[in-house]
């Protein structure tokens, strides 16, 4: 079953995730006249999209009503559905793949909207008679409240391809289904370099910002931690160049204005750290960091950082900058 642009009454996009990420794109599908659904375990949040619809300020204003609330994936085996986006963190995709086989049927487009290295592969695997397709998302966002988000920043556009290129006709519907419903999106051949780009951004600020509880802005300003952030993104591209892939000629020159244009974003990984909860640093620095030791490519400044994480998150600790501190003296 492919996706239909021409009439959003035939059958609902699921969204799996109720994250900012994940409800943001619901609010938009919804906003636009799609069926829409969305799951999540949290009753809390669910609670209170059903009260007040899920209402998204900052870069777009929305207030929409709520959409289909699923407690059940078991839904999918009656209801129709034409495209399910997966917008749930690294270390749960292989849990959601699970639960959607046998469940969705063949044929149904899966969109992964988590970006980092190897994301993919458990949805490739375990759901080998669906379209498997990954979405660059470059809008951020944060949680206000259960039903209540801000998306923080926008820059335009995302950036969608099935995995190697495959499902050309399929990546330009969700593209135009996306665009449409206000999130500019554009389908692609070769989604590495956006990919890429992506990765190495997010390893550079994420760690950064959670082990020091600063804000994108605030970190930036810091010249020691500009400093850091900066060799994080050359070692980035340094793999990524020998691994074969291009992240852009002036991207690695341009990466601290780019990340300047996200302004007082908090990362994901600055919540979980404070929440004590396990990041996905093994999506980002170090699949990075792998990929180095395979090439041969040096990343001393990813390998500090990564042992950092995991020693705020075997302590279960809060922000605190005394260690990221002797990794700052030394950059």
């Amino acid at each position: 079953m492919k996706p239909s642009d021409k009439d959003p009454k035939l059958s609902y996009s699921l969204v799996i995730g109720g994250g900012p990420v994940g409800a943001i794109l619901a609010a938009h599908l919804k906003n636009s006249g799609r069926r829409t659904a969305l799951y999540d375990v949290d009753e809390l949040l669910l609670a209170g999209i059903r009260t007040r619809g899920i209402v998204v300020e900052g870069e777009t204003g929305l207030h929409t009503d709520p959409p289909a609330i699923w407690k059940s994936l078991e839904q999918l085996k009656t209801t129709q559905v034409d495209a399910v986006y997966v917008a749930v963190k690294c270390n749960a995709i292989a849990h959601v793949a699970r639960s959607l086989e046998n469940r969705l049927k063949p044929g149904v487009s899966v969109v992964l909207l988590q970006n980092g290295l190897d994301c993919e592969l458990p949805l490739v695997r375990i759901l080998r008679q669906n379209p498997i397709l990954q979405c660059i998302v470059n809008w951020g966002g944060l949680r206000a409240g259960p039903g209540r988000y801000t998306m923080t920043f926008f820059h335009k556009p995302n950036y969608i391809s099935g995995i190697e290129g495959s499902y050309p006709a399929v990546s330009a519907v969700l593209a135009s289904v996306m665009s449409m419903c206000g999130l500019e999106t554009r389908a692609v051949a070769d989604l590495a370099p956006f990919l890429w780009r992506k990765t190495i951004l997010t390893a550079a600020i994420a760690p950064v910002t959670g082990l020091g509880g600063l804000t994108i802005e605030s970190a930036l300003r810091n010249s020691e931690c500009r400093n850091l952030i900066q060799e994080l993104v050359s070692e980035g591209v340094r793999v990524a160049s020998a691994v074969g892939v291009n992240p852009g000629d002036r991207f690695e020159a341009s990466a601290l204005e780019i990340l300047a244009g996200a302004g007082d974003h908090t990362s994901s990984m600055s919540t979980d750290l404070a929440m004590g909860r396990k990041t996905e640093i093994q999506s980002f620095n170090e699949a990075i960091a792998a990929r180095g030791i395979q090439t041969g490519v040096r990343t001393p400044q990813h390998d500090r950082i990564i042992g950092l994480v995991h020693k705020r998150e075997k302590n279960r600790l809060g922000p605190d900058s005394t260690e990221l501190n002797e990794i700052l003296k030394a950059v």
